[in-house]
């Protein structure tokens, strides 16, 4: 019964959003060539990494044919829960820390590298471990595929808003926006809540405690960290390298998992 419950509270939360979004929506007034500009902006987010990334998940963390059910869900609750409250925290921690430390200087640069990544990887995370608890996730396989669908679902509701915005603004084109947005798409929000909830899954559920796992439990937030530095945010060149490394990371992280695995059918077998 309880399951039920929380379940019809997401759903409920979700359709909020949805109906908010679209209320939204039919106050603009923007002309019939910036809609179209802000539709093709949608479409080219959803070919160039949501269904591609959606698709290497399902086809990595598949597992009997059930998979796409459990990250289609974590990918729609992920997109329409957390975007909103992540955006209102994020305001609200930086405007207390820039009053309470007015006199620390160059603090403002360094807030979006600091109170984001933590705001938004324990709100991800959160609704992650919910999820795995509602749709009673019982292998890493699947807790990997719930990671990546709310992952991947709040970095398209971020990218959303900042298209949206773009179109209120009318200063970019919602295009051009997507397109910037593209940089990091293939190791942002998607990879880091995937590496964070396997760990967390490893050790809380299956209770293995290799100081590996243990910091993949840690480095989501501080890839994330490193993603908002104003270094790494004007240059391509250090975009490009640390999509690079993140992945590496996520191989490596799978290959881990994979071994551990193993190690288990063997031990079943003796």
């Amino acid at each position: 019964m309880k399951r039920y419950f929380l379940l019809l509270t997401l759903c409920l939360l979700s359709l909020w959003r949805v109906v908010k979004e679209l209320l939204i929506l039919l106050t603009l007034s923007q002309e019939s060539q910036q809609w179209l500009s802000f539709v093709l902006a949608i479409i080219i987010l959803l070919i160039v990494y949501v269904i591609p990334i959606s698709m290497l998940v399902i086809w990595f963390f598949g597992e009997k044919g059930q998979t796409w059910k459990e990250y289609c869900c974590a990918l729609v609750f992920g997109a329409l829960i957390i975007g909103q409250p992540a955006g209102w925290l994020n305001t609200k921690l930086s405007d207390m820390s820039l009053a309470a430390f007015s006199r620390v200087s160059g603090l403002e640069e360094w807030l979006p590298s600091m109170i984001p990544p933590l705001v938004e990887e324990s709100l991800k995370m959160l609704l992650a471990i919910l999820l795995l608890y509602l749709l009673r996730i019982k292998t890493i396989r699947q807790a990997l595929s719930v990671g990546a669908g709310v992952g991947l679902g709040f970095q398209l509701s971020e990218d959303y808003t900042y298209i949206l915005g773009a179109l209120v603004e009318n200063q970019v084109s919602p295009i051009q926006e997507a397109l910037g947005r593209l940089s990091s798409s293939f190791a942002s929000h998607w990879l880091l809540t995937t590496l964070m909830i396997g760990a967390w899954f490893l050790l809380v559920k299956i209770g293995v405690t290799q100081f590996t796992v243990k910091c993949y439990l840690i480095l989501p937030f501080l890839l994330h960290v490193i993603w908002n530095t104003s270094v790494v945010d004007g240059s391509l060149l250090l975009k490009g390298l640390l999509t690079i490394i993140s992945l590496g990371l996520l191989f490596y992280f799978y290959q881990t998992i994979e071994r551990i695995e193993k190690h288990q059918s063997l031990a079943m077998l003796d």
